[in-house]
């Protein structure tokens, strides 16, 4: 893409979904559901390339990037400052118990009273999905409460003008659209590579403001809309039986180990020749 034209300074919103760390959820050997208790707490993956990019159009034009949230309680502190660490301006934090079970439309609505309370935004970045529901309703729902053009799967963005150009990676094609700002966008792994904080960064990230919200504080009907449950749920999630067969090969010679393997492959008709 062409070099950015000047523009800003920028407010821009980046929402922000706190999720377990999916390298460390075990399957249960017996019912095949997840084991969620001994993963940690993060930002979801592809949140990370929202901050990011974020960060990278405030760096040129100026501004402020602000992380917004739904959460059911505060994250562990460590979660909470990695966003601030990367070079988030603040957070603002929703909490309340009842986002545990809020769906992709209640989260969105949250979300959008959250944006109306910072005053006047000019992007709005969400990510095409999350590592846990994997359903990317949020960012296109959340265009819609506020209203915004919505431009969803970019793999690059930068502003022209008063405009803001997108290139989208579709299935045969790259697409290039220009849309007014404000407007909500969304990305995925292939938009960018999110920065690593360092040691200074992350220090400097327990002086940045943290705004905590309860869901009471949006407004009954706001509440009680998060607190309505899901309208679209997962039945279940069971990990596909993975038994080892624990096959062991012997030769006397390397040689001989790698023909009885061969071998072995072979009468399994796990490859062909």
């Amino acid at each position: 893409m062409s070099e950015a034209v000047p523009y800003g300074p920028l407010t821009i919103a980046v929402c922000v979904r706190y999720t377990q760390d999916v390298d460390e959820i075990k399957a249960d050997p017996v019912t095949g559901a997840p084991v969620l208790a001994n993963a940690s707490a993060c930002i979801n993956d592809f949140d990370q390339h929202g901050i990011e990019a974020a960060l990278r159009l405030r760096d040129v034009h100026g501004g402020r990037a602000v992380g917004i949230s739904l959460v059911p309680r505060r994250p562990p502190e460590n979660v909470v400052l990695q966003g601030l660490a990367m070079g988030l301006d603040d957070l603002h934090l929703i909490t309340g118990e009842a986002a545990d079970s809020a769906d992709a439309l209640a989260t969105a609505m949250a979300l959008a009273e959250v944006v109306r309370r910072l005053g006047a935004v000019d992007l709005v970045i969400a990510s095409d999905t999350s590592v846990d529901a994997y359903r990317g309703e949020v960012g296109p729902r959340l265009a819609e409460a506020l209203d915004l053009p919505c431009v969803t799967y970019a793999t690059a963005l930068e502003l022209a003008g008063d405009c803001l150009r997108v290139e989208r990676a579709l299935e045969s094609v790259v697409q290039t659209v220009e849309t007014p700002l404000p407007a909500l966008v969304t990305v995925g792994s292939e938009t960018n590579d999110p920065r690593m904080p360092t040691l200074r960064h992350i220090r400097q990230a327990r002086t940045k403001p943290v705004v905590e919200l309860s869901l009471d504080d949006l407004g009954e009907a706001l509440a009680a809309v998060v607190g309505s449950g899901e309208r679209i749920g997962a039945l279940g999630v069971q990990a596909p039986p993975n038994e080892r067969r624990r096959v062991v090969i012997d030769g006397e010679t390397p040689e001989a180990t790698a023909r009885a393997l061969l071998d072995h492959l072979l009468e399994d008709a796990t490859v062909k020749l």
